[in-house]
């Protein structure tokens, strides 16, 4: 007999009406009707999946394309856990498999006891801890080679989920929770309804949440001392929940329902992608998310807006939108490497847009807001850059909501393909508040940031020296993949131009555009009114397109200048006025 332990009282939060952005789902083909149970990440694009009779799916292209895998076995595959190549799962035989090369091959491994395996977590590649369907939680020291129990929840199907090496948490069908402090030497139990609770997922080691029967949803602040029922807005079952950060958190259960909050659980939205049950929902960054569901379902997170993405992490970062000071200059480098192994094409590649996912936001308006772009020779920023750069966008800007921000770009901008890709985002405004925060992955010495007061200056081209970051912002690029060097996209000029300056009269910085319909060694030179040469701004090999270049004459005085762009056969000489 189980016996019952504690019963807690629930406080029910107040129901508001303002209700959080839904992210898009899109359907997915996996290539098999079988449910289902479970989906883990393995590394970068490659994504694994099972179910019911054995069945092992997996994906390396983000869920482009699915293909099934061997499995030893034809028992239902209950649950799943990878870390990089290294994966377990646990079956209703009882038996859990390990994989030590991504799910090519399984081996059996011992279990606990003679019950289905409902739930598998790792916290170091030798600890690692499981539930069962009798409500067993077991525990393995040596990579999964010996498993012993060290508790008995009252219920059945206990879900485990571990933190780190001491705190965890676990649920049964009888609406117990139980929490550790120690590994497992201990654990606290309390019930806290009559029905099934079906997944718990803490994002610290004080906030966490719990799914279960009727749409409930339970949140705890304290590390699952208390818990709190929500206002879920559903009574469907619901199976699986995940927590993106501490604002974002999804839900998903029967008959294709998701839920997501964006503010911790205040609000809930529902939508419904699929009549099929929902059993699993993992996130692998903000921008990277899949639910496995009966009947072969999978479903993906919407496409990130662009087809170049590089940065997986959650980190949150202040820059490049940093409204909490007046003036704020970001500069963030990513290779050729990284975008190539983005999307990118070696050949390079036409940008269209750029865009950040923002996690929080503040709606501070961020004038005369500028986006540049160059290609970089080199891999590491030691400080700021300020030679060469084309603006490819001016606008005064807002962030009025999470999730992706995209700016088109109205100059769109060829990446080489060979060397780094080095972007410059500034702002100069008169006023401050608080900060918009974007998704971040480490990366040293690829941003350089500085943020100031500056009453009487432009961040743009005031702000001089700036501090290395550890984090850079995760980025999204839409792009005209470019097949051969000569590059045919619609974005290239069909003819030469050289372009009147912008503003004009100017004090002290001015834009000069040219356009080149050819790639080839192009030079773009200051002269004053003696013919003498001043500044040179462009003297390198150009690939065709559209180029916008800042020209600074803070150190020359008033008078007339004229610039002259050669390129090829072509040259052209225009004139603009300094006036201080």
């Amino acid at each position: 007999m189980k016996k019952i332990i504690l019963i807690f009282t629930i406080t029910l939060l107040p129901l508001f009406h303002s209700y959080p952005q839904m992210i898009n789902w899109v359907t997915q083909n996996s290539g098999t009707f079988e449910n289902l149970n479970d989906i883990a990440f393995i590394s970068g694009n490659q994504i694994i999946a099972a179910g019911n009779n054995g069945k092992i799916i997996y994906t390396t292209n983000g869920g482009m394309n699915w293909a099934s895998k061997p499995f030893p076995v034809s028992s239902d595959i209950l649950c799943l856990y990878f870390n990089g190549n290294t994966g377990f799962a646990g079956c209703r035989n009882s038996k859990i498999y390990k994989t030590v090369n991504g799910g090519n091959n399984w081996t059996e491994i011992s279990s606990s006891s003679a019950y289905p395996v409902t739930s598998i977590s790792f916290v170091s590649g030798t600890v690692g801890y499981a539930g069962n369907g009798y409500g067993h939680i077991s525990k393995t020291t040596d990579a999964g080679v010996h498993w012993f129990d060290i508790y008995t929840m009252p219920g059945y199907s206990s879900k485990v989920f571990m933190l780190d090496a001491s705190r965890g948490w676990a649920v049964d069908t009888y609406g117990y929770v139980v929490r550790t402090t120690n590994g497992g030497t201990n654990f606290l139990s309390a019930r806290i309804v009559t029905d099934t609770l079906s997944s718990v997922h803490f994002i610290s080691s004080t906030l966490g949440f719990i799914a279960g029967d009727a749409g409930r949803i339970y949140k705890s602040v304290n590390g699952g001392a208390n818990w709190t029922l929500l206002t879920s807005n559903t009574t469907e079952k619901l199976r699986c929940v995940a927590c993106i950060n501490t604002n974002i958190i999804y839900a998903t259960g029967n008959y294709g329902t998701i839920l997501s909050t964006m503010n911790s659980g205040t609000n809930w939205s529902i939508q419904t992608k699929t009549s099929s049950h929902l059993n699993s929902i993992k996130f692998f960054s903000p921008t990277n998310g899949f639910i496995a569901g009966d009947n072969g379902t999978i479903l993906g997170r919407e496409p990130s807006p662009g087809n170049i993405n590089v940065g997986t992490d959650t980190l949150r970062t202040g820059y490049p939108f940093y409204t909490f000071y007046m003036d704020s200059r970001t500069q963030m480098l990513y290779t050729a490497s990284e975008l190539i192994a983005g999307g990118g094409s070696s050949n390079g590649a036409i940008i269209n847009k750029i865009s950040f996912y923002v996690t929080s936001f503040a709606s501070q308006t961020m004038n005369e807001f500028e986006i540049k772009l160059q290609n970089y020779t080199n891999n590491i920023l030691t400080g700021f850059v300020f030679d060469n750069w084309t603006t490819v966008y001016q606008s005064n800007e807002n962030i009025f909501q999470t999730g992706w921000k995209t700016f088109v770009l109205p100059y769109p901008y060829l990446w080489d393909g060979v060397n780094s890709l080095l972007i410059d985002i500034c702002f100069n405004n008169t006023s401050y508040t608080s900060n918009s925060y974007v998704a971040a992955t480490s990366s040293s010495g690829r941003t350089v940031h500085q943020h100031q007061d500056l009453t009487s200056g432009n961040g743009c081209t005031d702000l001089l020296t700036g501090s290395i970051q550890s984090n850079r912002p995760n980025i999204s690029l839409t792009a005209d993949i470019v097949t051969n060097k000569k590059n045919e996209s619609a974005n290239i000029p069909s003819e030469y131009a050289l372009h009147q300056n912008y503003p004009n009269p100017f004090n002290p910085v001015t834009k000069i555009k040219f356009d080149l319909p050819k790639n080839g060694f192009t030079t773009l030179k200051i002269y004053n009114m003696l013919g003498q040469e001043i500044s040179v701004l462009v003297n390198e090999n150009k690939n065709a397109g559209s180029y916008l270049i800042d020209f600074n004459a803070g150190n020359l005085p008033s008078g007339t200048y004229f610039y002259k762009l050669i390129s090829g056969n072509y040259g052209e000489i225009r004139k603009m006025v300094l006036i201080r």
